[in-house]
This record gives C-alpha cells, sequence and structure tokens, in this order.
C-alpha cells in the first residue's frame, strides 16, 4: 500500500483560465491558417477520388468513399471563397461527425497539433456583412499565431 494518498483531480472549472487547455489541429485554406478542436476531427486523410452529385452547391464537390462508408466532401476553399494556397502544401481530408453524418472537409494542408491555453482563445469580432454567415468562431493566439477558430458546423449549413 502507498504511503501517499492519491488526490482526486481537479475540476476543469476550478482551475484558473490559464491551466485550461484546447487541444487544436491548425490547417491552411488558401493563405489563411486556420484552427478547429481536434477532439471533434475523427480522421485526417489523403484525398480520394470524389464522385460529383448532380444539384448541390459549388463548394460541395460530391461524395467520397471512406473506410467507414460514403461521406460528403466539402472544400473549403470554395466554401470560404479563399484564393489558392502555397504550392508546397499537400491537401487534405479532415473527417469530421456532425449530429449523426460523417463528412469530409478538403483543406489545402495540415500544419500541427496546438495545444492553447483558454486565455489564448478569443471570441470573433462580428466582422460579416449583414445578413451574412459567420464561419469563424474565434481567435486563437497561442505560439504566437495568429489563427481562426473555424465553425465546421456552420461550413456545412445551407445558406439562407
Amino acid at each position: 500500500m502507498s504511503r501517499y494518498r492519491e488526490e482526486p483531480p481537479v475540476p476543469e472549472h476550478e482551475l484558473p483560465d490559464s491551466a485550461v487547455t484546447a487541444t487544436l489541429l491548425a490547417f491552411f485554406v488558401g493563405p489563411e491558417e486556420y484552427v478547429v478542436d481536434l477532439g471533434r476531427v475523427l480522421e485526417i486523410l489523403t484525398p480520394v477520388p470524389v464522385l460529383a452529385v448532380p444539384h448541390t452547391p459549388g463548394f460541395i464537390e460530391g461524395v467520397a468513399h471512406l473506410r467507414t462508408g460514403v461521406v460528403p466532401v466539402l472544400n473549403a476553399r470554395l466554401r470560404l471563397g479563399a484564393k489558392p494556397p502555397a504550392p508546397k502544401l499537400k491537401e487534405k481530408l479532415l473527417v469530421h461527425r456532425l449530429g449523426e453524418r460523417r463528412v469530409a472537409t478538403r483543406v489545402d494542408g495540415v500544419t500541427e497539433v496546438v495545444r492553447a491555453a483558454r486565455t489564448d482563445l478569443r471570441p470573433s469580432p462580428s466582422l460579416q456583412a449583414p445578413g451574412g454567415r459567420s464561419f469563424v468562431l474565434g481567435v486563437c493566439s497561442a505560439g504566437g499565431k495568429m489563427r481562426l477558430l473555424l465553425d465546421v458546423r456552420a461550413l456545412w449549413q445551407s445558406d439562407p
């Protein structure tokens, strides 16, 4: 038997803001770097062939067959209206679960996993046009870089 009693973990809400961290996946869409909660990314895949589906929005590439079944594929660069990326990047598919369905989002390149203190995350300023949709939840300033926290759910919602 140990001489030391193990202390129960401190609940997250009792920790100082600087001690609570988020694990984020950083990636490029065009020239801009974004982050999403890594816990919401199921897989990061090399792109696979996509079958176009008629009468879908222009940013929906179609459907792809992955190990887990057929999923719709969204092109983040088209959805965000971004410029072409730097040529050195390698496209990836980020597979997410939205509700009960799995979806894949094509990004221009995955860069790193970022651990950010909650104090490094700030709400997004309201910059979209009136009646427009914001795809950005906030701004992350971890590691001395500014990155936009992307709202994947909003990317996949139909335009009003």
